[in-house]
């Protein structure tokens, strides 16, 4: 992945203690070095900048900085003088601790109207229970609010914090700024964030969790009773779990590798809930892991609970990844595989739900070849077909040289009745007749068309008939009139 934002932190080095953390050297704010080093991390932070810009590209870029250096005059103007004169400069963050900022809050609004015009903007760090000295303020001049992993740790199941971070949602998304969660550690958490609308969830380092995947690892490995650990995969499988909600979440790949091959082939286990939680990350994120994960760990789960993995996705992008898959062979394949009929049905649910589904599915099965992928959409045609879909079987079955059969069949009954269940919940239904004008016009086009075309056609019209037989025909459809009334034919019986 390449780098888009990067955070100037203070760090330093000692020859004995190793790093030391800035709680440990950092001066008081009344110390006068204390201005000389905020100088100096902003000025490090610009020069880092441009040697970034050079070896990898744009970063957006942000500091950390007390309230007390936006005091100093002399100081932010000299920052607002640093700032890159550069097309590729998408402007400077200021983060601001938000307690601070309460403390001194006209001093802040003063200073983050000023420091705009000059492609600064100022973040307000850690927000928390003090948001309401937020709201009214005239004209909000702050582009971020980044709310404390306090409130955004235990979010998923604690009312309380989500009242506050969905508080602050508010505030950003009513003021035009941009709203961050913090510290998040947790699946549950992560998808708490997103369905809140967050517009940034900062996670947890991938690195941290491969570490303690690697230090499991060297530890069993090392164990005179690893079996033991090989008969189960409680331990090791919440690290895995959280690889897909880290700052790489393609590591799920690498950690996949490395505990297979721990199990290895004759004590080899499915890992379902890996498979669950990908499929739980929203958007073509998570639509590109899914694809990936089905490629090349395909054996971390049944074909049914892939099926499911897609489809309950709630997007058409991820029902269209599903069929090529399958079309593909990646599933379907071997005794416990799932077939097309299967498939069909879970379609026809789905696009119940979601009927833009059935103009993409219309479009696909247009261009695809035979195969299994064929065979899932005209099994789901039996189950939900339009008159759309009815043309464009007699086409593929005409340029395929198939002729007539029960699944046609089963199309046009879809499409020629509507069943109706006598009671909620019930499986018995009564069967009434649907409209079929406009696909009888269709059809009797056809009709003039190719010698094999013209025929699956024909069948197709007389299969309605019997339909209309013992269904009845629909008040909207027009009859062809007795000759002597003088009434004209109904528009689909014209060519």
């Amino acid at each position: 992945m390449v780098p888009s934002d990067a955070e100037a932190l203070i760090r330093m080095r000692h020859p004995a203690w190793g790093v030391v953390p800035p709680a440990y050297f950092m001066p008081d704010e009344r110390d006068p070095h204390f201005h000389a080093l905020s100088e100096f991390v902003t000025a490090r932070a610009i020069e880092d900048w441009r040697y970034l810009l050079e070896q990898i590209g744009p970063v957006d870029l942000s500091i950390n900085l007390p309230m007390s250096f936006l005091a100093d005059d002399d100081a932010v103007r000299e920052l607002c003088y640093r700032m890159p004169d550069h097309a590729a400069f998408a402007g400077l963050l200021i983060e601001i601790d938000s307690t601070e900022m309460v403390d001194n809050l006209d001093l802040a609004i003063d200073v983050a109207r000023r420091v705009r015009l000059h492609n600064i903007g100022i973040s307000i760090d850690n927000v928390g229970a003090n948001w309401p000295s937020l709201l009214g303020l005239p004209n909000f001049p702050f582009v971020q609010l980044k709310v404390d992993h306090q409130f955004v740790t235990g979010c998923a199941d604690q009312r309380l914090k989500q009242t506050v971070c969905r508080r602050v949602i508010e505030l950003a998304h009513d003021s035009g700024a941009q709203v961050v969660a913090q510290g998040v550690e947790t699946r549950a958490d992560f998808l708490a964030a997103h369905e809140m609308d967050f517009d940034q969830v900062q996670i947890i380092d991938a690195d941290l969790v491969m570490q303690a995947i690697d230090d499991w690892l060297s530890v069993a490995n090392q164990d005179p009773n690893a079996w033991h650990k090989r008969q189960e995969t409680w331990e090791i499988e919440p690290w895995l779990e959280l690889l897909p909600f880290s700052t790489r979440p393609e590591a799920i790949f690498e950690g996949l590798v490395k505990v297979k091959a721990f199990y290895g082939r004759d004590w080899a286990k499915r890992w379902e809930r890996v498979l669950t939680v990908v499929a739980a990350i929203p958007g073509p994120l998570g639509d590109g892991l899914l694809l990936r994960l089905a490629r090349e760990h395909r054996d971390i789960a049944d074909d049914y609970t892939w099926m499911q993995a897609f489809l309950e996705r709630g997007a058409v992008a991820s029902v269209l990844l599903y069929l090529d898959l399958y079309n593909e062979g990646v599933f379907g394949r071997g005794p416990n595989g799932v077939d097309a009929w299967h498939i069909g049905r879970q379609l026809a649910a789905y696009a119940q739900r979601s009927p833009e589904l059935n103009s993409e599915l219309q479009t696909r099965y247009e261009s695809i070849g035979d195969g299994p992928g064929r065979k899932v959409l005209e099994q789901f045609f039996g189950e939900a077909a339009g008159e759309n879909d009815i043309i464009a079987m007699v086409k593929k079955y005409a340029a395929t040289k198939q002729p007539y059969d029960g699944q046609m069949h089963r199309a046009l009954e879809a499409v020629a009745t509507e069943k109706v269940p006598i009671g909620e919940d019930s499986n018995a239904y009564n069967v009434y007749p649907a409209p079929v004008g406009e696909l009888r016009k269709a059809l009797f086009g056809m009709l003039y068309g190719s010698p094999t075309e013209a025929a699956i056609a024909r069948r197709c019209l007389e299969e309605i008939d019997e339909l209309r037989d013992e269904h009845g025909i629909a008040a909207d459809d027009g009859r062809h009139p007795d000759v002597m009334s003088e009434r004209p034919w109904p528009p689909e019986a014209k060519t």
